[in-house]
C-alpha cells in the first residue's frame, strides 16, 4: 500500500535543499542543447563533399572561418569548404558533420589555409543536434524526487536556484 505525506511546500535556496524532495515537476524552460553544436575540436563540413574521399583519393577543403566556443558563425559552408570549430561551438549553416582535428592534415597555399580529408563522413557525425538531450516543455525531473547533487545540477541547468 502506497503512503504519501502532504507536507508544506517551501522555497529553499539551492545551497540548502539537500535531502529534500521536489514539490512540483521540473519542466524544461529551453532546449538542451540550445543549438546544433560541435562534439569535438575539428572542422565543420558538408558530409556529402566527402562521398568519394579515401586514403587513395584524398580531397582538399578550404578553411573559410575559425570558430571558438561561444562564437557565432558568420559564413555559410559551401562545397569543399570547412570552418575550424571548437567543441561546443555552433555549427555553421551548410555544415552537417564535424571532422575531428586529429583526422586531417593542414597546409597553406597562397596564404590561405586548407585541410586534406582521407575518409568519408556521415551526416550528423560528431555533432549534437539542437534539443537532442531535452526539449522545451518536457518534464525533466518528477515531483517527489529526492534532491541530491545530480538533481541540483539539472535544476541549475534550467536556471532554478530556488526550489518549490
Amino acid at each position: 500500500m502506497a503512503h504519501s505525506l502532504d507536507g508544506k511546500n517551501e522555497m529553499v535556496p539551492i545551497e540548502n535543499c539537500d535531502n529534500r524532495y521536489l514539490a512540483e515537476d521540473n519542466i524544461a524552460i529551453h532546449d538542451v542543447p540550445l543549438f546544433t553544436r560541435s562534439g569535438y575540436d575539428g572542422y565543420a563540413i558538408r558530409a556529402e563533399d566527402t562521398e568519394k574521399c579515401s586514403s587513395a583519393a584524398p580531397i582538399e577543403f578550404k578553411v573559410i572561418e575559425e570558430l571558438a566556443a561561444g562564437m557565432v558563425p558568420t559564413k555559410e559552408i559551401e562545397a569543399f569548404e570547412v570552418s575550424r570549430i571548437m567543441t561546443g561551438a555552433k555549427i555553421p549553416n551548410g555544415a552537417n558533420a564535424v571532422i575531428m582535428l586529429e583526422l586531417v592534415s593542414e597546409f597553406r597555399r597562397n596564404g590561405e589555409k586548407y585541410i586534406v580529408v582521407k575518409r568519408k563522413f556521415q551526416k550528423g557525425e560528431n555533432i549534437s543536434l539542437k534539443a537532442e538531450e531535452t526539449k522545451y516543455g518536457e518534464t525533466v525531473i518528477k515531483k517527489g524526487t529526492g534532491i541530491n547533487p545530480g538533481v541540483k545540477a539539472v535544476l541549475a541547468t534550467f536556471g532554478y536556484g530556488v526550489f518549490p
